[in-house]
């Protein structure tokens, strides 16, 4: 179902610095935006075949476990979503969503895990898809 890591989504106050900080562990900016329901920014930067997804947010932990959520990259979201329903996994988003990350788009959607994990399953959309917020 998943092909692997899409990226790891740390929440910062501190967006600036923090990108400056994994820039000089190696990591290159490949998007700079803002959410498509707020003005909040956020920058994806990439380090070989890690992606991590920095990006404003008022709650913030600032302590160990801070990580938000790690996302899968899938193929088919429609799939995944059905399959993910149909075996009663406790859904956190309202069916699929969409953000226009990158060139088309992106597709998701968020589950729990055991241990209250968010564990997200994503698309890289290779069309435009209307409902993009």
């Amino acid at each position: 179902m998943a092909n692997g890591i899409s990226h790891i989504g740390i929440p910062t106050g501190k967006l600036d610095e923090s990108k400056a900080f994994y820039q000089a562990l190696g990591f290159q900016p490949v998007l700079d935006t803002t959410f498509d329901h707020s003005s909040n920014r956020v920058s994806f930067l990439e380090c070989s075949n890690l992606c991590l997804e920095l990006y404003e947010s008022d709650d913030v932990q600032g302590k160990s476990g801070a990580i938000d959520h790690f996302a899968l990259d899938v193929e088919d979201i429609q799939t995944v979503y059905e399959w993910l329903c149909a075996n009663h996994y406790s859904m956190l988003t309202s069916g699929i969503e969409y953000l226009s990350f990158f060139e088309h788009g992106v597709a998701y959607c968020i589950i729990e895990g055991v241990n209250g994990e968010k564990i997200e399953f994503n698309q890289r959309l290779k069309t435009s898809h209307i409902g993009a917020k």
